[in-house]
């Protein structure tokens, strides 16, 4: 990983990708950015800038206590937010990994597809007999579905670079444990469909050189 610019970048043998969250940092809705903006402007620069900064740092720590689980190791931190963190991970690991992992192919895998982006899911794995990514997210209060469709896109655009490195092994996208639902239908040709339009705006922006070139899993 390096920082372009200040932005997130891979540089996978002679390529430097943009990172798929930098993708959809700079392609949100103009409502989203408004949004942004009035929270900042109600809670001030300065403590807009301290809640950002925790809050990236006690999830960073939370993915650190779910690595250490996954592989068996221990990890420790005493500190107030490692224990805000430490809480977080327990929800995880309790009500969404413990009995539903029976393989562990690894974890902060790099995905990439050649030529466009690349990006790390938390794990990859056999997840309840299925082949899946998964991605952790945390946050102070429950969000409404509308709120969180970047969580979708990213998936979608990591499972695409996945089935493209590994056609044999076919990744699908669904919504696990979340609304009460066991499963909803297949949702992934909806979620490609989606990062394209975002990637094509990203490149609209910010001008690049990088191949247009999509190509869907069958």
């Amino acid at each position: 990983r390096e920082a372009i610019e200040g932005e997130r970048h891979y540089h996978i043998y002679d390529e430097k990708l943009p990172s798929v969250t930098t993708i959809l940092q700079n392609t949100q809705s103009d409502e989203k950015k408004a949004s942004l903006e009035n929270w900042k402007r109600r809670v001030g620069p300065v403590s807009a800038e301290n809640i950002k900064n925790e809050a990236a740092n006690r999830g960073s720590i939370m993915h650190k206590l779910i690595e250490c689980y996954l592989l068996d190791e221990r990890h420790l931190d005493l500190t107030d937010l490692g224990q805000q963190a430490d809480k977080m991970a327990q929800i995880i690991i309790d009500e969404g990994l413990k009995g539903c992992m029976q393989e562990i192919w690894g974890t902060e895998v790099c995905l990439h597809y050649p030529g466009l982006y690349a990006g790390a899911s938390d794990l990859a794995g056999i997840y309840e007999g299925r082949e899946s990514i998964m991605d952790f997210k945390q946050s102070n209060k429950p969000k409404r579905r509308e709120w969180i469709e970047d969580y979708f896109i990213q998936l979608a655009a990591y499972a695409t670079a996945h089935n493209q490195g590994f056609p044999l092994i076919g990744l699908k996208l669904f919504l696990k444990k979340i609304f009460l639902k066991k499963d909803e239908k297949c949702l992934l040709p909806y979620y490609q469909d989606n990062f394209l339009l975002v990637y094509i705006a990203y490149l609209s922006n910010f001008g690049s050189k990088t191949s247009t070139t999509w190509l869907l899993p069958a």
